[in-house]
């Protein structure tokens, strides 16, 4: 399935269940991966390398807490994908206020590498910024990226 028409309406599924939620979001790949699915963020990220579906939706179900917990107001706004061959660019901004007042604002860019109509790889696209960011909400929601990652990633 990676004629333009098929990938198209992937990417037009994945842009739907991310403006409800990431956890929608994160439900959508994972009904499409392979198992294993290889996760590779750029810059490296804890926990990178291959990863069974199982995993890979626990792991985005304890992360949905977390923003929730940290971020009551928790939503993704700017959720965009465009099909290119093989592979769906998803581009959305995590947002919400933290119990300080700071709002956050977190733009995610993911590839996803298709084989057929199966996600084989995943790779966001992250700078240090954003991963500083990301793993200090988390921390205040109660989710560890370096300790999570790592042990789902056994």
């Amino acid at each position: 399935m990676n004629d333009i028409v098929g990938i198209g309406r992937i990417a037009d599924k994945l842009v739907a269940e991310n403006k409800k939620g990431f956890l929608p979001g994160r439900q959508a790949v994972y009904e499409r991966l392979t198992d294993p699915v290889e996760v590779h963020h750029l810059p490296e990220w804890p926990g990178d390398g291959p990863m069974t579906p199982a995993v890979f939706l626990s792991l985005g179900e304890r992360e949905d807490e977390a923003w929730r917990r940290a971020l009551p107001d928790f939503h993704q706004e700017d959720v965009s994908a465009t099909a290119d061959g093989s592979v769906i660019e998803l581009k959305r901004t995590l947002c919400g206020t933290l119990e300080d007042g700071r709002a956050i604002r977190i733009p995610l860019r993911n590839l996803y590498y298709f084989n057929a109509d199966r996600i084989e790889r995943i790779v966001p696209h992250l700078d240090l910024a954003v991963m500083t960011s990301i793993k200090e909400v988390l921390l205040v929601g109660g989710f560890d990226a370096a300790t999570e990652l790592e042990a789902g990633s056994d």
